[in-house]
Order: structure tokens, then sequence, then C-alpha cells
């Protein structure tokens, strides 16, 4: 125990009596396991490893914690038996009925476990620890100038919905009325991917786990995928951010979920894996799923019972209050937002949008004039010396441009090229640059002054990038022809070759 403790030979462990009666129940504790004990008996390579069960969750691990600790302080560590094995975990957190740190406390039966079981606390980013005051930070969000910001307006009656039963069934606070699966249905259009989006990013900053796809994605990857057994498993892989968070938390966005319904009306195997998820949500964890659906016919009863997607929030086609919400999203005009709201009865979210898009094309066209064979450049001309890089000047621009390189002789013809930019020698602190350029990848001896190799060439005024390369590749030759096991260039193999380098008059 006082190896798991860190305290070695001749170390002091000091232990402190403290009244049980002044001692305030814990509320909420949050704990992980930190490794098997003893450590060294442990036959497995990896021995911070918790078995199987606690992992899948299939052992109720907050009664084991409840049963067999009676008090806890942060940072403490404690030992706790799972099946058969003796592991040392460690106390995170330990907070009031006011989420209050405790210095110390009492663990009672009412006190809710949060645990960690594959990652420490440290780098879980929804811990509770990292969240100590996470519902003041939620209370004090500006849901309704975020959604806005994000693309959405007119619903926020609709966003305050949906918002309140997310905290309901992150808190845990009233799970008589948590609901685990929320169905937003609408008209296509309306703005029901919007709307999803837009909480996935809100949510993101909130440092909530949340997961979004679109049903027709989800089972296209499914029939696609062959790394799985089964739907279940794919939809277990495809929401491991979830399930890899304390007691499973988060939220689960699909978007079309009717792709999840046969024709005839049946569920595919996909989609009663998803109803698997939900009932698990419901026994326990705090995650929620909340699904849109563009489709006006009746999901089966099997989805939209109680537990599952038992609240349906129907998005309306907007009326002419949302419709000028919607129209001063994109029109700085007051008066010409509310002409365009009071036209356009009927029209959803996307149409609005469309509308605004085309008007503001045909008013940039209007006032747009028309171009001429005079405003065009016919084509450049480059010229200059051989060897100054004109060619690759061409082929790094048409690289880069996404252009097909053609050498055509034909085009250089008087008149076909009204630009002319001459590519001549370049200056000394251009040579310097080319010499630093083709030497980059070379091993260079430490005496080695591209500087003075670059001033010391015999015709400073014709020396050209492909003269320079040259020089580089044959100094390099020299270094080898000289040895062999050669492991750098020295100064004088650069002397040399640009003493033999040829001069262009």
């Amino acid at each position: 125990m006082l190896s798991a403790l860190n305290v070695g030979n001749g170390g002091a462990v000091t232990c402190e009596s403290i009244d049980d009666s002044s001692l305030s129940s814990i509320s909420h504790l949050e704990v992980e396991l930190v490794s098997p004990f003893p450590r060294i008996l442990v036959q497995s390579k990896k021995r911070t490893a918790v078995p199987q069960v606690v992992r899948d969750r299939k052992l109720n691990f907050d009664k084991a914690v409840l049963r067999q600790l009676t008090h806890a302080a942060p940072d403490h560590l404690f030992s706790i038996a799972i099946m058969g094995q003796l592991y040392i975990g460690r106390v995170v957190a330990a907070l009031d009925d006011s989420r209050q740190p405790l210095p110390i406390g009492a663990i009672t039966p009412s006190t809710t476990v949060f645990h960690h079981i594959d990652a420490p606390s440290s780098s879980s980013s929804s811990s509770l620890t990292s969240t100590l005051d996470w519902k003041a930070a939620w209370d004090a969000f500006p849901w309704h100038e975020r959604m806005l910001q994000a693309g959405l307006a007119g619903y926020d009656h609709l966003v305050d919905q949906l918002v309140l039963h997310i905290r309901l069934a992150l808190s845990q606070d009233h799970p008589a009325i948590t609901a685990r699966g929320l169905l937003v249905q609408g008209v296509g259009g309306v703005g029901k991917s919007l709307l999803l989006q837009a909480l996935r990013q809100q949510l993101t900053d909130l440092h909530v786990p949340v997961v979004l796809t679109d049903g027709h994605t989800l089972r296209l990857e499914a029939d696609m995928s062959t790394a799985f057994p089964s739907p279940s498993a794919f939809l277990a892989h495809h929401l491991r951010l979830l399930d890899d968070d304390a007691a499973g938390c988060g939220v689960f966005l699909v978007d079309n979920v009717d792709a999840l319904v046969e024709d005839d009306g049946h569920l595919t195997p996909l989609g009663r894996s998803l109803l698997q998820v939900l009932d698990t949500w419901t026994e326990r964890g705090r995650a929620l799923a909340i699904v849109a659906t563009s489709s006006m016919k009746p999901l089966p009863t099997s989805m939209t019972r109680t537990g599952r997607l038992e609240r349906l929030y129907r998005m309306e086609v907007p009326t002419e209050a949302m419709r000028l919400a919607i129209a001063d999203r994109f029109l700085a005009d007051t008066a010409l937002a509310a002409a365009l709201a009071g036209a356009t009865g009927g029209y959803v979210g996307k149409d609005l949008c469309k509308i605004v898009r085309h008007a503001t094309a045909m008013a940039k066209l209007n006032h747009l004039d028309a171009p001429t064979w005079l405003d065009l450049v016919s084509g450049i001309l480059l010229y200059g010396p051989s060897g100054c890089g004109k060619t690759m000047l061409v082929r790094g621009l048409a690289a880069v441009s996404n252009a097909n390189f053609v050498q055509v002789q034909a085009l250089v013809r008087p008149g076909r090229m009204d630009q002319m930019l001459e590519v001549g020698y370049p200056s000394p602190a251009d040579r310097l640059a080319i010499f630093r350029q083709y030497t980059k990848a070379m091993p260079l001896a430490a005496d080695v002054d591209l500087a003075a190799v670059s001033a010391s060439m015999h015709d400073d005024a014709t020396v050209t990038g492909a003269m320079i390369h040259a020089i580089c590749k044959d100094a390099a030759l020299r270094a080898l022809r000289e040895s062999e096991a050669a492991t750098s260039v020295a100064q004088r193999h650069f002397s040399q070759a640009a003493v033999s380098a040829p001069s262009r008059r």
C-alpha cells in the first residue's frame, strides 16, 4: 500500500482521527480506478487495465463503491474489491448538495457516484471536476444569441424546449420527467439540419460530448463496413465518444432518422440497435438523443413509445414574425426585411435564403460593368537568358493553379503575347538564396561559407540558377571522388567546382 501511495523506504504516513458527527454528507462523488493491487502480480501487459465487465458497464460499479466506502476526501486513495481482485482507486472530487467541494465527507446511500473507467480525469473534457460550475455556465450561456449567430432564427421557443431536456438529462435532477429521446419533425427546408448543427456547435463550446450524424450516412456506412460483426457493434463504435465518458454522458444528434425505417414500416437492424441504446440510457447514464425527420409519415410505435423517442416537437412553417426574424438575419434594411416577410407566406427558411441570395446576385450583375476584350490579357511572355528559371517558373505556376503545361513555340510570335516580363540573371542575394536551396539537403562541413562561394565565382554577372545547381552537384561528386566514405562536402570542393564552372561568355 505504501508503494501505491508513492511513499519510499523511510517515509512517514500521518493518520488523523476525525469525528463522524462533524462530517457533511457527500452528494456527488467522482472516482477513478488507478490500477490493480499489487501491480506486480497482475499478469497483463496493461497493468492499469480494469475488468472488462466494468468497461462494458455490466457491473454496477456505483453500488460497489457505496458498499465498500464510508468516507472520502479529494485525492484520497482507497482500495476496492472487484471480481475477487483488489484495485486502487482515487477520489477526484467530493461535492455537497450545493455543488461545493468538501475537504472530507461521509458517503451515504443517496450519494451519486461518477466514475472514470477508460481515461484519467485530468484529460477528460467533460468530467465532473472540469465542470464543477457547469450548471452556472449553462444558465449564463446566451443560447438565443449563439443560435442566431449559427444561422438559426425564429425558433427560440423550440430551442428553449430542447435545451431544457438536454439539461435535465445531463444533470439527472428530475429523472422522472427526463426524456432520453426527442423527435423534431418538419417539412424540408424548415431548418432541422441547421438546428442540429447549431446545437452541436454550442454543446461543444460547453464541453458536452456530442455526436452528430445523418441517418442515410449512418445506414450506408453500416452496410458497407466489414470491420464490425453486427449493427450494434457499429453503432457502439460510432458512439464511443459518449460511452467513454463517465456514466455515459453526452448528446446524440441524428438527422433524417426516417432512413433507419424500411419502406414497409419495419425498423432496420441499425434502427433496432438505436432503440437498444435508448433503453440503456433510460436505465442509467446522462445522455439523450435528438433526432430529426422530414417525413410526415408516423414512425413505428416501437420508436415513439415511452423511454425512447417519447417527445415530439414540430418545427412548423414559419409565421410572418418568424420570417421577419429570419429575414433580419440576411438583410440590414429593416423595412426591406419586413416587406419580404409579408410577401412570402408559406415560405420556409431555405426559401428565404435562396431569395436573398438570388437577389444579391442580380444586384451585383446589374451594377457590374461589362468586360471588354481590351480588359483581358492575351498572354504573358517571359524572356531572358537560358538557365534563369523561366521554364521552372511556368511549371510551378501551372502546378499551383492546377493547369496544364504545354510548350508551343508558335505562341511566342508577335501579337500573341501582349505582356513581356524579363527573367534576368540573379542578383548576389538571389544567388546566395539559390545556393542555400540546392544545398538544403546536402551534408555540409563546418568550414563551408556559401556567401564566399557565391562571391568567388569568375563572372558574377552571368551566373544562372542552372549553373549554381551544376556547381552544387559537382562539389558533391568531388567529395565522393575524394573518398567514398565522405560524410560531408567541404569548402574546397565548392571552390574547385566554382573555378571549373564554364563561363557563359
